[in-house]
């Protein structure tokens, strides 16, 4: 918007060199941390008396227009290596100018308070992303519905639907976060914001999850926990496992498979182990012989 209302652009249009020179000084004071803090401390009002002595306070030219701006030029000219709009395909940051600032440079963003110093920090969004055990064990596709919201050029924010596809890969853990650059709500600045998907976990009915392994409790009769028995599991994908146990079983012995646990996603035709956790039921009551 600076280019659009560069005097050297609009030389018939008095009203040009006005404009330009409130849409600088309110990037000016945008991206003044110091002049922010006391915008919203004490409104408009508060910059234009400068603050450091109240309205027409010392070193104010008497709340002036001015109050101590840079020259809107040279603040152009900072950004563009010259004074010429016609040199650069580069404006200011969307919103600025146009019809919002032409009463007050400090319009309410659509956004809240995002930081308008250069260079920027473009904020995340982030959205959590429910995976069962079985679609972190095999990796699965989702696709996820997002709503950016974008500037028009009047600076309006609108809402604009978009479908995200996620490739989960086996493996992955709880807390692995996807980025998808600038697919976010649209700032001020003319970035737009990140959106980041965080990995959850849904409770399995029977399989717990420990890094790389799987954990599973089994329960065995006092007859089986002494005499021997045939443990019987249906896995992640599917399959049916047997395991034959011929010793002893203590209450809260464990057993250790190897290679049936999760798949490791950096590592591939690799996995964890699958630990089976043992649960003696003793009888309530014993029967006489």
């Amino acid at each position: 918007m600076a280019m659009k209302w560069h005097p050297d652009k609009n030389p018939d249009d008095p009203q040009a060199e006005k404009m330009f020179k409130e849409i600088a000084e309110a990037y000016e004071v945008l991206s003044d941390k110091s002049k922010r803090v006391d915008y919203d401390k004490y409104g408009e009002e508060g910059i234009l008396g400068g603050m450091n002595g109240g309205a027409g306070g010392a070193g104010m030219a008497g709340g002036g227009a001015n109050f101590g701006f840079h020259d809107p030029f040279d603040l152009f000219n900072s950004f563009f290596g010259n004074k010429s709009p016609s040199m650069s395909p580069f404006g200011f940051p969307p919103g600025f100018g146009s019809g919002s600032f032409g009463s007050s440079p400090f319009a309410p963003s659509p956004f809240g308070s995002p930081d308008f110093g250069f260079p920027s920090s473009v904020a995340q969004s982030g959205h959590s992303l429910p995976c069962t055990l079985e679609e972190l064990y095999h990796g699965t596709v989702k696709k996820m519905k997002v709503t950016k919201r974008i500037l028009d050029p009047s600076g309006q924010s609108l809402p604009v639907e978009k479908i995200l596809t996620i490739s989960i890969q086996p493996g992955w853990k709880k807390g692995t976060k996807l980025t998808f650059p600038n697919e976010g709500d649209e700032t001020p600045t003319g970035k737009s914001q990140d959106v980041v998907f965080v990995i959850e976990e849904k409770p399995h009915p029977y399989f717990k999850r420990d890094g790389d392994n799987l954990l599973v409790e089994k329960s065995v009769t006092l007859g089986e926990a002494l005499c021997g028995t045939e443990i019987k599991l249906t896995h992640l994908d599917g399959r049916e496992l047997k395991y034959p146990i011929n010793e002893i079983i203590e209450p809260g012995a464990r057993i250790t498979i190897p290679n049936q646990g999760m798949p490791l996603s950096k590592q591939p035709n690799t996995f964890g182990d699958l630990i089976i956790t043992f649960t003696v039921v003793f009888p309530k009551k014993l029967s006489v012989v």
